[in-house]
């Protein structure tokens, strides 16, 4: 617990780690308690965020405590002006990453 609150040997973990391990376990509930549909969202949400951080940050992958409010509003920007997503979707997009 010492070490928790030093920040010492702390595993840390990535956005696009986090992400395709909640993606996988969508997956494997496909006809459980999700759809394909649903799934395929995410892997797009997937993708556009992998862009996103090669455009802004020129990296392909982050810790996860690097998503804060400056991170949220460099990536909806992206989103309508270079994605040229329609205020929907681009909130749900956002929505997925938080």
């Amino acid at each position: 617990m010492k070490n928790h609150f030093l920040g010492i040997d702390e595993k840390k973990m990535t956005i696009i780690e986090i992400f395709k391990d909640h993606n996988q376990q969508m997956k494997d509930l496909i006809g459980k308690s999700f759809s394909k549909g649903t799934w395929d969202r995410y892997e797009t949400s997937l993708r556009h965020t992998k862009e996103f951080m090669k455009w802004k940050y020129k990296v392909s992958d982050m810790d996860e405590r690097d998503i804060n409010p400056a991170f949220i509003s460099n990536y909806e920007f992206w989103l309508r002006t270079v994605r040229k997503c329609a205020n929907n979707k681009a909130k749900q997009l956002i929505h997925r990453i938080i």
